[in-house]
């Protein structure tokens, strides 16, 4: 049995044993991920980071249907705003990963909701 394992690729002894990445991965890779490292794993609530975005608020606050054409700007002006901060903060908290809040088990982690927020107010107050 070991050796159909092995043949098929199969890890016997991984050292990923008890993390388990469920949820959607915004920064890193979490097919690189390698927890005996012990680097930083940061997590994000993603809708509360949306809200505070310019474009996002107006999609909302205006009721934008998301398929029309100005709706499909805004919503690519707010995720573009979104993966910049998220990658700013995973690079200066040394991040291995920042995952989706609740996306990740077995290995601690670091809310950086709070942080991602702050980044961007401080980019868009910059202009």
């Amino acid at each position: 049995m070991a050796l159909v394992l092995l043949a098929m690729g199969a890890d016997l002894f991984p050292h990923h044993l008890g993390v388990t990445i469920s949820g959607k991965v915004f920064y890193g890779s979490k097919d690189s991920f390698d927890p005996d490292k012990g680097l930083p794993v940061g997590t994000v609530r993603s809708k509360e980071v949306y809200l505070e975005i310019p474009a996002y608020k107006k999609l909302i606050e205006e009721g934008i249907d998301k398929d029309s054409a100005r709706g499909t700007k805004l919503l690519r002006q707010a995720t573009k705003t979104f993966y910049k901060c998220v990658h700013e903060v995973g690079k200066t908290s040394r991040s291995a990963l920042i995952v989706e809040e609740g996306g990740i088990s077995g290995y601690p982690v670091r809310d950086l909701t709070p942080l991602i927020i702050k980044n961007m107010a401080a980019k868009l107050k910059a202009g």
